[in-house]
């Protein structure tokens, strides 16, 4: 499990590790008031 916290920014990007494997993933945004969770896939 990966956690990154970001605080008081509108745009944030991060590069995900090339190392990862082929596989579907789940990333949670939570900014304090909405929770987010949206699939990214490794190919």
């Amino acid at each position: 499990m990966y956690q990154n916290n970001v605080a008081d920014v509108l745009t944030y990007q991060e590069t995900i590790d090339s190392k990862l494997s082929k596989r579907l993933y789940f990333l949670t945004v939570n900014n304090g008031k909405e929770v987010k969770v949206l699939k990214v896939i490794v190919q």
